[in-house]
């Protein structure tokens, strides 16, 4: 008899009754707590990627040469450099007007540069650039104290004709010469400012065709002419300055279209791009690239002017797509791909052209970053720049008396130790799923109900209108809402056409709110942008007769006010604010608006404190007839 096989059953029932018991034991015992996984890390910084600054404060070369020491005790890698003239003890900045004027300036006029920087001992700041601008403002030459005698200081300057070889022969010498300064100053080119913000605004085709004297030449005319006169000046400028970096802040060839929304309502005799404020910058930027030899070092920089962000998505955003359009956009697409590169920009302070305070005191809710926040923001940019991250400041000045700060925000400087501190861990390691401080929002109290303020009813809110408005119906209570604090839905900026598909967002997954109340007291405490999405019938008999949103009470941005879109990207035009106790305003839709159809509009709010929102009921209107 095999005697074995019962004693190897029994060692295998007492096995599985061990494991069984041993089982029940560790189920009864109490569970370890887990332990927190740790956050993302992204890597440090290598020593190749540079962090400069531009601002109101920027300051000239003789303040450079004289303060240098106390001026790199910040944690930067180089600033932008005022250009100017001196004459009879008085400095006028020239940073706008060098480029883009029939004067022709002199080397001796601003040798002075290249010997005040060559005398100057620089350590940290090692990557500086020659602030030049596109605007034409005039010399006004300026004493210590900044006064000046506008019948003896200030020297009225006129903008070349682009059409006219011997007048735009002279923006060309003046562009060489800049260029040499460079060189010789040992700087590493230009911070090209392309905004117009007065004329001759060289970018937007109806303006200079509605400011010419005769017949103006086609848009067609004018592409081929921008491109030929970019072609010339880069040219010019390699061979002063083969290996010259050029920083276009405002971006790159993707500037052009992402402005078709900027001018209001299309000719629609013009080809698209004509009717864009800034489309005549795509060409001249391609002539840019041609004019860069194969064989030479030249960079045109794409500016990346993320001035808000603070997640590492926006930035590779911007890349995968703004960036990726301008390639799309370029007529020189092997020229953009070797000379082109991208950076990335942060405004310390960027709350709106003054409108806000800078605060020095924690906990820094008032201002557009925390430290902790900057410090990311700063981060991101430079992980994700191919060189350089910049920092635009305006009344966070770093350098007291230097540039324009000394007159706007007196003599002393206003960034603190905090903020110092977040520039110098800029290049550490840092965690990759860092979010926007909401505690600034948590630390307001909830406003009052809406309804529960005096003014809030509808005779009180439509009833002065009635005369001229025909009111038709109430839009839906009820809309779609999306709390975006960190503007992912205003890519790249916030005049730019609606663009939040571009971050995969979907409509569909956004909130219910009803527009009766502010988003706080629904439930939504957050500081930044809202999104409200709403569908209506436009009543067919409305064709050819003008048609109005009416927004009883909205949030409007100082600066920005609000954007609303019907029907895709093109916003309708705020005709008018309500005369009521409460801010409400009217939007102008007859030319979005589609009668007999399914309409869509979505409103992008901006609101950095206090209550916001749609707070009052949207009705849709026609004008009366008198």
């Amino acid at each position: 008899m095999d005697r074995s096989r019962p004693v190897q059953c029994k060692e295998a029932s007492l096995t599985v009754l061990v494991s069984a018991l041993l089982i029940t034991l560790i189920a009864a015992a109490p569970a370890k707590p887990k332990q927190n996984r740790r956050p993302p890390m992204g890597p440090a910084i290598g020593p190749g990627k540079k962090l400069i600054k531009w601002g109101l404060d920027s300051p000239n070369s003789a303040y450079i040469r004289k303060n240098i020491r106390e001026m790199e005790e910040w944690p930067l890698d180089g600033i932008c450099v005022d250009a100017d003239l001196r004459k009879d003890g008085r400095a006028a900045p020239l940073a706008n007007g060098l480029l883009f004027s029939t004067r022709r300036f002199t080397y001796e006029e601003l040798r002075h540069i290249v010997d005040d920087l060559r005398a100057t001992r620089f350590t940290r700041f090692t990557d500086n650039f020659l602030l030049m601008g596109m605007s034409l403002d005039p010399l006004v030459f300026r004493d210590e104290s900044w006064g000046y005698d506008p019948e003896k200081h200030v020297e009225q300057l006129t903008s070349p004709d682009w059409f006219n070889e011997a007048e735009f022969s002279v923006a060309v010498s003046n562009w060489a010469l800049a260029a040499r300064i460079c060189r010789e100053a040992g700087l590493k080119g230009f911070m090209m400012d392309v905004e117009q913000w007065n004329a001759p605004q060289p970018w937007n085709y109806r303006f200079l065709k509605a400011h010419s004297a005769g017949d103006f030449p086609s848009f067609e005319e004018c592409v081929k002419k921008w491109r030929q006169r970019g072609r010339e000046l880069m040219t010019a400028v390699c061979k002063e300055f083969p290996n010259i970096t050029i920083i276009n802040y405002q971006g790159s060839q993707q500037l052009a279209y992402d402005s078709l929304n900027w001018s209001g309502d299309p000719d629609p005799n013009l080809p698209p791009l004509a009717n864009a404020s800034y489309g005549l910058v795509s060409p001249f930027l391609d002539g840019m690239l041609e004019g860069m030899p194969d064989h030479s070092g030249a960079t045109l920089v794409d500016g990346g002017p993320l001035y808000h962000a603070t997640l590492d998505r926006r930035f590779k955003d911007y890349r995968a797509v703004s960036y990726r359009r301008s390639l799309q956009r370029s007529a020189v697409p092997l020229a953009f791909r070797k000379h082109t590169r991208l950076a990335f920009a942060t405004w310390i302070d960027g709350r709106g052209w003054g409108t806000y305070p800078w605060s020095q005191t924690p906990p820094y809710y008032d201002n557009q970053f925390t430290p902790a926040e900057l410090e990311h923001s700063l981060y991101y940019a430079l992980l994700n720049a191919d060189k350089y991250a910049w920092l635009w400041n305006e009344k966070a000045v770093f350098f007291p008396k230097a540039g324009k700060a000394q007159v706007l925000f007196g003599p002393n400087a206003t960034v603190n130790d905090d903020y110092r501190r977040a520039l110098a861990n800029a290049k550490k390691l840092h965690r990759m799923d860092f979010k926007r401080d909401d505690r600034g929002a948590l630390s307001e109290p909830l406003p009052p109900k809406a309804s529960e303020q005096p003014g809030y009813g509808d005779e009180e809110t439509f009833g002065p209108l009635d005369k001229r408005y025909e009111f038709l119906f109430d839009l839906p209570k009820k809309w779609r809402f999306c709390a975006d604090t960190e503007g992912l839905g205003v890519y790249p900026n916030p005049f730019a056409q609606v663009t939040w598909e571009l971050n995969g967002w979907n409509w569909k997954n956004w909130d219910l709110i009803e527009t009766d109340d502010y988003f706080e007291n629904h439930g939504y405490r957050f500081n930044g942008h809202a999104w409200y999405r709403c569908e209506f019938e436009v009543p067919a008999s409305l064709s050819g007769k003008p048609i109005f949103l009416v927004f009883g009470g909205i949030t409007l941005h100082p600066e920005y006010g609000a954007g609303v879109y019907v029907n895709g990207g093109r916003q309708g035009t705020r005709v008018e604010d309500l005369p009521s106790a409460f801010k409400g305003a009217i939007w102008d839709i007859t030319a979005l608006a589609k009668p007999g159809q399914k309409n869509v509009v979505i409103v992008r709010l901006l609101n950095y404190s206090g209550p916001g929102g749609l707070y009052k009921k949207v009705r849709l209107a026609t004008r009366r007839t008198l």
